[in-house]
């Protein structure tokens, strides 16, 4: 990967397939968390076979969690995370379903947001608890 910062969604999924690889750096969540990459993530985690795929999962948290932890809410990204989760909703894993269910939890409660569990991680490791 030549410039982490700017990956192409090409080198995601290159690197989403390599096992022997470390995340290229500190914060990568902030690229590849992007609502232009929502469609990858989405394939990338329902692959049981894909390594990386809890931190893309981890990836498709943080995209909310931006969103729902912004001053500012633009109603266009909204409308964008909602046609992501519509699409995201029929798709038949587990672990989308959660982030779905849990996802659309959040934006009708934004009071129960926790840093942690949306932009740090949290929610991508642990399975069943609370929205």
């Amino acid at each position: 990967m030549n410039d982490p910062w700017n990956a192409t969604q090409e080198e995601i999924k290159e690197w989403a397939y390599d096992s022997d690889t470390e995340v290229p750096d500190q914060d990568w969540e902030l690229v590849v968390g992007r609502l232009e990459n929502a469609d990858l993530l989405l394939e990338l985690v329902s692959d049981e076979n894909c390594p990386h795929r809890i931190y893309l999962l981890s990836c498709l948290y943080h995209m909310v969690g931006n969103y729902i932890g912004a001053e500012i809410k633009p109603s266009e990204m909204l409308k964008e995370l909602l046609d992501v989760l519509d699409k995201a909703s029929k798709i038949d894993t587990p672990i989308i379903k959660l982030w779905v269910e849990r996802s659309y939890h959040i934006i009708k409660n934004p009071k129960e947001f926790v840093y942690f569990d949306w932009c740090l991680g949290g929610y991508a490791y642990r399975e069943k608890d609370s929205k």
